[in-house]
């Protein structure tokens, strides 16, 4: 899992997911605290479909510090044909980025995972998570 130092200064942390898929796309991001409640607060999301998520306000990092950043993306592909719906999924592409921190800005080049489910090409989601220390 990777992470990001968010300090302590009396500053929002920002958050920018860049979704690059020629599909319609949705992003939710969401902070989760750790066992044993695992209760997920919704943060950001994407307002149109193209999964994208401008620079948004997370948090402040007295929130923020030590629960994890959950960000997942669903795409849906379309078209009758497999193969081309294959080759647009081995396309997808993701960037996320963290601002405001103690580390600046970071950027994260890919999600930990891309998930086919479907075994299709129709119905795709994308997980992200990344520790947010002190």
């Amino acid at each position: 899992m990777d992470t990001y130092s968010i300090g302590s200064e009396p500053r929002s942390i920002k958050l920018t997911a860049d979704i690059t898929t020629i599909g319609m796309a949705a992003t939710r991001a969401f902070s989760i605290d750790g066992p044993p409640d695992f209760k997920p607060t919704g943060v950001a999301a994407s307002v149109n479909a193209t999964g994208d998520i401008k620079l948004a306000e997370i948090g402040m990092p007295m929130v923020l510090t030590g629960k994890v950043l959950f960000i997942v993306t669903t795409i849906r592909l379309t078209g009758a044909d497999i193969q081309t719906r294959k080759k647009a999924f081995e396309n997808i592409e993701a960037l996320y980025m963290l601002d405001s921190g103690f580390e600046g800005h970071k950027e994260f080049m890919e999600p930990d995972i891309i998930i086919d489910l479907n075994n299709n090409f129709t119905d795709i989601e994308l997980n992200k998570s990344i520790k947010l220390l002190p």
